[in-house]
């Protein structure tokens, strides 16, 4: 599948030349393709590209030719399968990168176009946008599964989970609320970034303002189908010039109403349009369109070269989809998919709110949305105490759910004055205090909410966060009645130890139980060898963290046969970094240092810390909270990533993986979420092969036992 033509709808060269004034011809398009195949791909000579551009046959087409040929060859993976579209199996990895940059329902329009009757055109569209637009490849082993059980999404975060169309529709229905909604982060840095990625000169107002173009240019091109005319240049650029006075344009009341399918009808008409008429300045408003449809989709889905969990931040904090999310009712018939009810069961995360209302606020709107779907008589519902869940079940006809709070991981506020006295994450533990109370004091206080509210997680980014700073929350919620606990962890990591460690401290400082979950834990699983290539020969992280780090190292392969050399080099190199970080009369010692780590649970927050260790432990504890040892930790250092031999990271994986076995955690394990944030670049990479024997690679480690 060609999905490099996917940037004919997405390039924001093309956009900026357009808003310029300048309407590309069909061989500045090709250009364009070349120079985004260039950039995303600069490994490979330039022939390369121009090669695979030249077997598309594309270099006589007018623009209409062109844009008819490029969808068509984008939909290509798509299939009738009766009364079903389905992806095919073997292309649904470059289905899911193209649909990245163009979402799904142009394609299925184009597919539904060339492949249905025109009489069922409506037929057909109805469907596509009756509740999902992402189709999925038919496979019989997980039909079958479907049919028997249903498929069960044990991991689902529910906020973010809207479909790009949906929210391309609320900013077209509705530029201004939008607006109000990303100008909140028009300041924050990463945002910033993100608008920059695209275009150096976006911004929220900026795209307010293209929100408004495409909104014209909807209705310009719903008058020149419906009354057969042509567009003119002059007119297409006044459309384009959104600061002037727009008057108003004639058109049906089905097509100024804007929704779904309302969006596939006007697609299919136009690309009919261009195929009868093959005029020049309608298939540039239509090129158009497409391309303000690219760039805002640009901003809602990460992207193929957009890797790791701050370019994850990026797209989840923009607030592009908060006017579409103040509701959940559509989610829950978006996760149906697109035909039938496949899904049986949703484990559902949210975040928990600033104060005790705005908790019960939430859980109340979603439990509520929830029953009024999944129940034919709402009143037959947990808002309504009088019912028991049993009697419930009965008249129950949609799939189950539950809900799991998730804390947030966020950065440490470094103290302007280091003379101030302040536990590291002081902020982000006083506001877990206030959260987990709110969580007990609900779950208490309203049966409905305890009967939704399940358990525990802890999402974000964890480059930011460590394992111990929600090990107080963690053990307060199981010491009240919580019984099932989640943490993310080991997916994005400075250094492989520091994944492999992190793994280790959420066991051990979140007193994980039998049935506890981690999710991802890709530093367990990804080849040393495969990871060293990809992060290359050194790393850069804070003296702290690699003090951790060889901590770990010599902890675990102290219990490990064969290991002692490392052991000793681990122990030297702990030793050192500690003198240089801590400013304490106790001694360092090796053992010392070891119980420190081990009993770095402990909450600062109390009065008596630390309640547990030696004497010389709990001054290295008071010691690594102060402001001068925080200072020198957070200092980067450059670091080998060869420290170790491959077969010792190994012998460090296995020995973690061993912990997990006899402590019973289930791994949550998300290759299209490691694949975009971790060390891979493909799913054929990935651990999860290896670990249920379908990959003919082999890993020393996973030949002891499994998780």
């Amino acid at each position: 599948m060609a999905s490099f033509l996917a940037h004919l709808f997405s390039s924001q060269r093309l956009l900026s030349n357009y808003l310029d004034g300048e309407f590309p011809t069909p061989k500045q398009a090709l250009t364009s393709i070349f120079q985004q195949m260039r950039e995303r791909d600069s490994l490979k000579p330039d022939y390369l590209h121009r090669h695979a551009i030249s077997m598309q046959q594309l270099e006589n087409a007018s623009l209409s030719e062109m844009l008819m040929s490029c969808l068509e060859k984008l939909s290509e993976p798509l299939f009738f399968r009766g009364n079903e579209i389905r992806v095919k199996c073997d292309a649904f990895d470059s289905w899911q990168r193209t649909i990245a940059l163009t979402s799904p329902l142009p394609l299925l329009v184009t597919k539904i176009r060339k492949e249905v009757p025109q009489e069922r055109w409506k037929q057909w569209l109805k469907i596509v946008s009756a509740k999902s637009t992402f189709p999925s490849p038919f496979i019989p082993e997980i039909e079958s599964m479907i049919q028997e059980s249903g498929l069960q999404d044990l991991h689902l975060h529910i906020n973010g989970t809207s479909e790009a169309d949906y929210v391309w529709i609320d900013a077209i229905r509705n530029p201004l609320a939008i607006h109000k909604y990303i100008r909140e982060k028009r300041t924050n840095p990463e945002i910033c970034e993100l608008y920059q990625q695209l275009d150096r000169a976006l911004s929220p107002n900026k795209i307010y303002r293209h929100l408004r173009i495409a909104k014209t240019l909807r209705s310009l091109l719903w008058y020149a189908i419906e009354n057969n005319r042509a567009i003119s240049k002059n007119n297409l650029l006044k459309r384009i010039d959104s600061l002037q006075l727009q008057p108003h344009i004639p058109i049906s009341i089905e097509s100024n109403d804007i929704s779904l399918y309302s969006e596939a009808l006007l697609l299919i008409l136009s690309m009919q349009h261009l195929h009868a008429s093959n005029t020049q300045y309608f298939a540039n408003a239509f090129h158009l369109y497409l391309l303000f449809r690219g760039q805002f989709i640009n901003l809602l889905v990460q992207q193929a070269n957009q890797w790791g969990f701050d370019q994850f931040n990026k797209i989840s904090g923009n607030n592009l989809r908060e006017y579409t999310e103040k509701r959940f009712s559509k989610r829950f018939k978006q996760l149906e998919g697109m035909y039938g009810e496949d899904l049986s069961c949703l484990e559902a995360r949210i975040a928990p709110k600033k104060t005790t209302m705005e908790c019960f606020k939430l859980l109340r709107t979603i439990i509520n949305e929830y029953e009024k779907y999944a129940f034919k008589n709402h009143q037959d519902t947990a808002l309504n105490k009088a019912v028991l869940s049993s009697e419930r079940a009965i008249k129950k006809k949609r799939m189950n759910m539950t809900l799991v709070f998730h804390f947030i991981k966020k950065r440490d506020a470094i103290p302007k004055e280091f003379s101030i006295v302040a536990p590291r994450f002081y902020s982000l533990r006083k506001t877990l205090k206030r959260q987990s109370s709110s969580i007990i004091f609900l779950r208490k206080s309203f049966q409905w909410i305890r009967e939704y509210l399940c358990g525990i997680d802890a999402a974000g980014n964890e480059l930011h966060t460590p394992p111990e700073v929600f090990a107080p929350t963690y053990r307060y919620l199981r010491n009240n009645g919580i019984v099932h606990f989640t943490y993310h962890a080991g997916e994005d990591f400075y250094h492989l130890l520091s994944g492999m460690r992190a793994l280790f401290e959420t066991m051990e400082y979140l007193d994980l139980q039998p049935g506890d979950r981690i999710g991802h834990a890709t530093a367990i699983g990804i080849q040393p060898a495969l990871w060293r290539a990809r992060a290359g020969a050194t790393s850069y992280l804070p003296m702290g963290e690699w003090l951790d780090n060889m901590i770990f190292v010599f902890s675990l392969l102290s219990e490990v046969d064969g290991m002692s050399e490392y052991v000793i080099k681990a122990e030297r190199e702990a030793l050192e970094y500690a003198h240089r970080i801590f400013d304490t009369d106790a001694p360092l010692t090796a053992s010392t240092l070891q119980e420190f780590w081990r009993l770095r649970w402990q909450d600062p927050l109390e009065k008596d810390f630390p309640q547990k260790g030696s004497l010389h432990c709990k001054k290295i504890l008071r010691s690594y909270h102060s402001a001068p040892v925080y200072r020198q930790s957070q200092s980067l250092i450059e670091v080998p990533n060869s420290f170790l031999p491959d077969d010792v990271y190994s012998a460090l994986q296995q020995r973690v993986i061993k912990s997990i076995n006899s402590k019973q955690i289930v791994v949550e394990t998300m290759p299209s979420s490691n694949v975009a944030i971790s060390y891979y670049s493909s799913y054929h990479e990935h651990h999860i092969f290896r670990w249920l024997g379908l990959s003919e690679q082999v890993n020393k480690a996973d030949e002891i036992s499994s998780v």
